[in-house]
């Protein structure tokens, strides 16, 4: 879900290039800007090679995201050395997401989630932040078509990359996965714990980009900044839940 002062959108871009112009290490620099989760996908491959069922679905979400910036950033980003690790990874990300998905597949999804499972809260949050990205992009688009190029960052980029996933990908994915969920599919639940944590990766680099402008170009985007950090904590406190009430037969 990203906005517009996203990683790679052209002010998350000036922010990165003007740290390793000030003298950042790019290693530094792309940690900053959410390219790095080590951590994270380290407690995930812990977690499988344990045979969890939550951590498959924690790894399935992160590796979900994975897939998504890194698609991002190698078809975005300045062709340059890091071009092939993009691909790498991203590739990467979708081999591990199949191949979890096929085992999870394997064993069912059936009576592992309690009924007390939040289908309805999360499904109301996927489809409102839904909307409210399809009405930013569609909104953005459209003043393109217009022949106003510098709002959708056409002035530097030959197509909006960003929107296109954004719309391609993100919103249709968000609105399945809330409509299984609604209707009690266990399917719906399984990709809805996954999606959550891909959700909360998302909102969370998206907010901690627009800081980090914030603290180089002293200027605080105050609105996207609540909108997305209220989601994510909302992911949170439903992901919490979602794993919390599984059946406790399932670890």
């Amino acid at each position: 879900m990203p906005h517009a002062n996203a990683c790679l959108t052209p002010r998350g871009r000036a922010v990165l290039v003007g740290r390793i112009g000030s003298g950042w290490p790019v290693s530094r620099a792309a940690c900053a800007a959410g390219m790095v989760t080590v951590p994270a996908l380290v407690v995930a491959a812990v977690l499988v090679a344990r045979g969890s069922f939550r951590g498959r679905l924690f790894a399935l979400g992160l590796l979900g995201y994975f897939f998504y910036q890194y698609l991002e950033y190698a078809v975005t980003w300045a062709f340059g050395p890091l071009f092939l690790l993009f691909v790498v990874i991203y590739a990467a990300s979708l081999v591990g997401m199949v191949w979890i998905g096929i085992g999870i597949a394997r064993e069912g999804a059936a009576r592992r989630f309690s009924e007390r499972f939040p289908r309805r809260r999360w499904a109301v949050l996927n489809v409102v932040m839904a909307s409210l990205l399809t009405l930013l992009w569609v909104q953005r688009v459209a003043t393109a078509l217009a022949g106003d190029l510098a709002p959708g960052g056409l002035t530097s980029e030959t197509t909006m990359t960003v929107q296109a996933l954004d719309l391609g990908l993100v919103v249709p994915t968000s609105v399945f996965i809330a409509v299984l969920a609604w209707r009690r599919s266990p399917a719906g639940y399984m990709l809805a714990a996954a999606y959550a944590v891909t959700f909360v990766a998302m909102a969370s680099a998206i907010v901690g980009m627009l800081l980090s402008a914030w603290a180089v170009e002293g200027a605080l985007a105050v609105p996207p900044v609540a909108i997305f950090g209220l989601a994510a904590a909302a992911a949170v406190a439903l992901g919490a839940r979602m794993y919390a009430w599984r059946n406790r037969v399932d670890t």
